[in-house]
């Protein structure tokens, strides 16, 4: 029998999950925009403020009298805090509000991780352009600004310069970049940690967390920005490194108060052990749910719909082969004229899926004006880690942007 499902928020990237929930269930969507190909897999929405929590509430339990929801998932992070307050209200398997905070504010992430004992980056919280400026000569000569509530490394820049002037024009562009995303002022300034970084991706059921596949981030990110480039599911760490990483995952997600949901947490592997960056209480971004079914055979967009319907999630997994995704990037602005050779590298050995976001017309706009520079994505399989690393590279290569 279908269920009715609430799904709060959606995103250029979120079709599959769509596609996965839709053919079993009825999806009812929350969105901050009017629906487009959204329709073909809704059977109704409501358009809603998600700064605003009473009338996000108050459409959620609209929906609820006239349909009767049977559960709801966070689809896109700006959703998370107001997710938490129809959990509450409407008693569905989920984060609570306090959890939902806890998982947006960044800084009151990092409380909850040195209160449990999970390692992290030495950081301070900033209201003023003064506290700013103070925080950051506290820090060595390298370090992190960041908006206390943002998502997919948007508004985050490394420092390496401290003096008065440079500092306050950091502020000001990261200030003006964080209000109009979250209209918040406040900013989280933190030590740079050096050392390659992963993520791990897990679901959670009744405070139980299942840590099922570690993404590994082969390119270097290193500053001034740090978009993810690519995610590679990596089988080749030993048997120790992986049951430290997931024994982390599960202590970090244990320490946000994460109950019921999917989860994606980023660490570094520094030079002093592994620290955590931040963790999220909703599914990774773009295709990496299907790499991590490819991988080890867990589809994580059924698991998460069960766990949101308050069923145990069927976990198996097996190392089947190794999957990665490529962020889809070009740092040069201008109008794109063409896109091209996208039908013929879709066609090559092990690439599994190209999803391209823009059209030609699109201007590209980089940082720190715009944020939301990523064009599309790829995403293969193969054999190995570095096997799948070289093919997403080459097929990036191969896709060619006139701008």
């Amino acid at each position: 029998m279908r269920k009715n499902i609430l799904f709060l928020g959606t995103g250029t990237y979120k079709k599959n999950i769509f596609k996965h929930v839709g053919a079993k269930n009825n999806i009812y969507l929350l969105t901050n925009k009017t629906p487009t190909w959204e329709n073909d897999f809704i059977c109704d929405y409501r358009i809603i403020d998600t700064f605003n929590k009473l009338d996000t509430l108050k459409s959620a339990m609209e929906l609820e009298s006239l349909y009767g929801i049977d559960g709801a998932m966070i689809i896109a992070e700006p959703y998370v805090e107001v997710a938490g307050v129809i959990f509450d209200a409407l008693g569905f398997p989920g984060v609570s509000e306090e959890v939902s905070r806890n998982c947006r504010n960044k800084f009151e992430m990092k409380k909850c991780f040195i209160n449990h004992g999970v390692p992290v980056a030495e950081g301070f919280q900033v209201h003023t352009k003064d506290e700013f400026i103070r925080a950051a000569l506290k820090m060595d000569n390298s370090f992190i600004v960041k908006p206390i509530a943002s998502w997919g490394s948007y508004g985050v820049k490394r420092v390496r310069n401290k003096s008065k002037k440079y500092l306050e024009k950091i502020y000001n562009e990261i200030i003006e970049h964080t209000y109009r995303m979250n209209k918040s002022t406040v900013l989280l300034v933190e030590e740079y940690l050096d050392g390659k970084e992963l993520s791990v991706e897990a679901l959670v059921y009744d405070g139980e967390v299942f840590p099922l596949a570690i993404n590994d981030k082969p390119t270097p990110l290193e500053g001034p920005y740090f978009f993810d480039l690519d995610y590679v599911i990596n089988f080749e760490n030993s048997q120790e490194e992986e049951k430290e990483i997931f024994e982390i995952t599960k202590k970090a997600l244990k320490a946000l108060g994460i109950q019921n949901g999917a989860a994606h947490l980023e660490m570094r592997c520094t030079s002093r052990g592994y620290k955590v960056l931040e963790a999220a209480c909703r599914l990774g971004g773009g295709s990496i749910p299907d790499a991590v079914e490819k991988a080890v055979g867990v589809n994580m967009y059924e698991q998460y719909m069960n766990i949101a319907l308050g069923i145990k999630p069927q976990i198996s997994k097996h190392k089947l082969m190794c999957a990665g995704v490529r962020i889809i990037y070009r740092y040069k602005e201008g109008i794109i004229k063409a896109i091209n050779n996208v039908e013929e590298v879709c066609m090559w050995d092990g690439i599994e899926d190209i999803s391209i976001r823009v059209k030609p017309g699109y201007k590209i706009i980089l940082p720190p004006k715009n944020y939301k520079i990523s064009l599309g994505y790829i995403f293969a399989t193969g054999n190995s880690l570095r096997g799948v690393t070289d093919l997403l590279k080459r097929a990036d290569e191969k896709i060619s942007f006139q701008i």
